[in-house]
């Protein structure tokens, strides 16, 4: 079954959930829905090559926000996998030290995501 963007979109507005996903580099050009994915590895970003890690509580629109023309080349190349969610009645703290953490574990383990501009400055996660 095929949903339009703005279906997709839609379906997630005013979702309780967030999400935590990784933005990975793909080889060729990605269909526009066709690069979201999900993990049940919940550390995923450790366990595979990643280029950002971010949170949201509408995956589509974040995924078309990555994809907008005004990026580029490395817009056309980008696959998002989704490998956490919020479970408390808090979700906008819990993503918030989800993604806090997984930058910072990752930063540990291998350096900071190459896309992931706010890491090194105080403007971001």
């Amino acid at each position: 079954m095929s949903f339009t963007q703005k279906e997709n979109i839609k379906s997630c507005h005013r979702n309780d959930k967030a999400y935590l996903y990784a933005l990975v580099e793909l080889q060729e050009d990605s269909p526009y829905w066709g690069a979201i994915d999900h993990s049940d590895d919940k550390e995923y970003y450790l366990n595979n090559v990643i280029s950002y890690i971010g949170e949201t509580s509408n995956p589509y629109e974040r995924y078309s926000q990555h994809k907008c023309p005004s990026k580029g080349e490395k817009g056309k190349k980008i696959g998002m996998v989704v490998f956490n969610r919020t479970s408390s009645h808090l979700p906008h703290a819990e993503i918030k030290a989800m993604e806090s953490e997984a930058i910072f574990k990752y930063a540990l383990a291998k350096g900071t995501p190459p896309w992931q501009k706010g890491a090194k400055t105080f403007s971001g996660a």
